[in-house]
């Protein structure tokens, strides 16, 4: 028997485990009910996000994998490759490192995810990389009328480096979507908050952009590829990056806001090309490789 275990479904690593539960996966959500099985009958037993407080000693029959869904405990400073001075902060990525010393086996979902794992972690992990269902149509050929972010307010999303390209492009529009509070000073910039039909509002876009400081994967970089939408990413987003790279989409990729402004000056209409193929991050094969690495 496998469980799936997380604190509280939400996020990327929630949408994936929905995923998970449609095709039969038991998944119990720590923070709000009791384990939904017998745990001596546990045989994999797999982890999404830090739970501090976790029982491992009812699953001692289980073999335990933790699944990298994104990065944890580190500061700003880290991720930005500067030197960390606040002790508080060094205090709880030793924490967390000494707490994922209760697993035999790690997974990440992507490259981008297993570098950043040996890096600030020091484990090493098999990649199994996270997909999506692909039923659902395209987006009309005809061109979008805006750049389009989407995220949340967590720093990392970078969304101070979105508003700076639309500085940078006053004629061109800009919207927002997530739980983003509002900035003042962008007249070219919409902020919409959440919207229940994120189809809509990419296909209504020129292009996605993703200006994430970094990302472990990307989901929005599928869908807008799965509805046929070109995707600008900055090269640091690496999950997001690693998907365009995967796919041959190169041109796509860039070092700089600067960069990325000079391109869609210079290409006011993005060609999208054609319909790639996205089998490969289809939820059926990643549900395969999951069981694959699982063993």
């Amino acid at each position: 028997m496998r469980l799936h275990a997380v604190s509280k479904l939400g996020g990327g690593y929630g949408t994936f485990l929905r995923a998970l539960m449609k095709r039969g996966e038991v998944v119990w959500e720590v923070s709000s009910s009791e384990v939904p099985l017998n745990p001596a009958t546990v045989k994999r037993l797999v982890v999404y996000g830090y739970i501090p407080d976790f029982p491992f000693r009812i699953f001692e029959n289980a073999r335990k994998y933790y699944y990298f869904h994104g990065l944890r405990m580190l500061s700003r400073r880290m991720l930005l490759g500067r030197r960390e001075v606040n002790p508080l902060h060094l205090l709880r990525l030793m924490r967390f490192r000494r707490w994922l010393r209760n697993f035999d086996d790690y997974l990440s979902v992507s490259f981008a995810m297993r570098d950043a794992a040996r890096k600030f972690y020091g484990v090493d992990s098999l990649v199994v990389h996270n997909g999506m269902d692909m039923d659902g149509n395209g987006c009309p050929s005809e061109d979008g009328e805006y750049l389009l972010w989407v995220g949340r307010g967590a720093w990392v999303k970078g969304l101070d480096a979105f508003l700076r390209l639309m500085r940078s492009l006053p004629e061109f529009r800009g919207v927002v979507v997530g739980n983003v509070n509002p900035v003042d000073g962008y007249p070219n910039v919409e902020f919409s908050g959440y919207v229940e039909d994120l189809r809509e509002i990419m296909c209504g876009a020129r292009a996605v952009v993703i200006t994430s400081y970094f990302e472990s994967f990307s989901y929005v970089t599928l869908e807008a590829l799965k509805y046929g939408r070109p995707v600008l990413v900055l090269r640091r987003a690496a999950g997001a990056w690693e998907i365009l790279q995967m796919m041959g989409l190169y041109r796509w990729g860039f070092d700089s806001i600067r960069d990325m402004a000079r391109f869609i000056e210079e290409h006011p209409r993005l060609d999208f090309p054609g319909h790639p193929d996205l089998s490969f991050f289809s939820f059926d094969s990643t549900y395969r490789k999951l069981l694959e690495a699982l063993g």
